[in-house]
């Protein structure tokens, strides 16, 4: 019997380590690439500001323009923040889970 828990806990962690495994990588595939588009709107947002406020600066419609793209901005970091704190969610999740077999398959050994 303790063999046949043994082996159900040892098939039911390959599979949902697999599946927690498969979400944390997506997760932070996710993040790098929020991350990378943060950096290229960031990056845009610089090239906007230097060359039209600095140019016009007397014009509210670029005053505007430049306060949506900095609403924008702080938008996408904290999606980005939420991102990495589900991450983390995960991998505390995974650690658990891996934490309660060992123990599960204690008990039954």
């Amino acid at each position: 019997m303790a063999d046949l828990v043994e082996k159900f806990c040892e098939v039911q962690n390959q599979n949902s380590s697999h599946d927690l495994m498969d979400g944390i990588v997506n997760l932070k595939q996710e993040l790098k690439s929020n991350q990378d588009g943060l950096k290229s709107f960031r990056k845009d947002l610089e090239e906007f500001s230097s060359k039209y406020l600095n140019d016009f600066p007397a014009n509210e419609d670029f005053k505007t323009a430049s306060f949506v793209f900095n609403s924008i901005h702080n938008d996408i970091s904290l999606e980005t923040k939420k991102l990495s704190m589900d991450m983390d969610k995960l991998n505390n999740m995974l650690q658990n889970y891996k934490q309660e077999l060992v123990l599960l398959k204690s008990q039954y050994a």
